[in-house]
């Protein structure tokens, strides 16, 4: 897809640049709500459409009025580690929602914030009402949001319904089925061309179990990955009951920082409160190792 003279964002797949320039049509419009919601059903391309949207809108070459200020990937995220990714990529180093408020109303410019998943956040409902309706209040501030549910800071949004027809051309939807070898008669529902099936919340016993064992026959944490070392925190934090992963410094350092941050809140202990202590430099600490040592020094600071 061509934008003004030269800029070039990457191409909308499987018939959807009808909905690709709805939404860069809202966000190039003054007048537009200041809401956009996506909705859809599983498979319908929320997540994938809002991922294009950040490529382009991060860009060097972005123009202001195109530009994405920060992505909030609310997957599994509390109120708290939302607040310190959002400070984090803004620039205010906050810490709390009130401290966030107060830097977006004082700053003035125009803000853009894009948040996947928030149907998956660790409580939607209360990361809407603390966070994202506040925020909706400044403003200066635009929001994109993949979610079901309403957010009430903007009583008439724009809604961009990837199930209507109307955001998906029929013809190159097929041409794209063709080439994947997908099943066009799942029109105009990409996942389900594709046989994608909705991801499943594993148990935490599942979880653990396919963790790989050294050779000693114990858990072997860092060769399990981020990711399922993740979801042993998110599990554990649906299901209110941490048990003796709590106890396992490492866990802390190798899982991400903002899920972890979740399964963290309200619990008592050395590792929590340090955990939660020193979660926004966590946070911005993207290797494991590094993560470890601020961990450790916050530890050692505690004694």
């Amino acid at each position: 897809m061509t934008l003004g003279t030269d800029r070039r964002i990457p191409p909308l797949r499987a018939g959807r640049r009808a909905a690709g320039a709805a939404l860069l049509g809202w966000l190039d419009d003054p007048r537009a709500p200041r809401l956009c919601r996506i909705t859809g059903s599983a498979g319908a391309g929320k997540s994938h459409l809002l991922a294009w949207l950040v490529a382009g809108g991060t860009a060097p070459d972005t123009p202001p009025a195109q530009r994405i200020s920060a992505v909030l990937p609310a997957d599994g995220l509390s109120v708290r580690g939302a607040v310190w990714l959002l400070g984090l990529q803004l620039g205010t180093g906050a810490r709390t929602p009130q401290e966030l408020l107060a830097a977006l109303a004082a700053d003035g410019r125009r803000t853009v914030v894009c948040v996947p998943d928030l149907d998956r956040a660790a409580d939607p409902a209360r990361l809407i009402a603390e966070l994202l309706d506040p925020i909706l209040q400044v403003p200066q501030v635009r929001m994109v949001v993949e979610s079901a549910a309403p957010l009430a800071a903007v009583a008439d949004p724009a809604v961009l319904d990837l199930d209507d027809p109307h955001w998906t051309d029929r013809e190159r939807f097929e041409e794209w089925c063709a080439r994947e070898g997908a099943d066009p008669s799942a029109y105009p529902n990409p996942g389900r061309a594709l046989g994608v099936r909705p991801p499943e919340d594993a148990g935490l016993s599942e979880l653990i179990a396919r963790v790989p064992l050294d050779p000693a026959g114990d858990l072997d944490l860092p060769a399990a990955g981020e990711d399922l070392l993740t979801e042993l925190w998110t599990a554990p934090a649906r299901e209110d009951d941490l048990g003796p992963l709590a106890a396992d410094p490492l866990l802390y350092a190798l899982a991400r920082p903002a899920d972890v941050t979740a399964a963290l809140e309200g619990r008592t202990g050395a590792l929590p409160e340090a955990g939660e202590a020193a979660g926004p430099a966590l946070i911005d600490t993207p290797d494991a190792p590094s993560r470890a040592h601020v961990l450790r020094a916050r530890l050692l600071g505690a004694r």
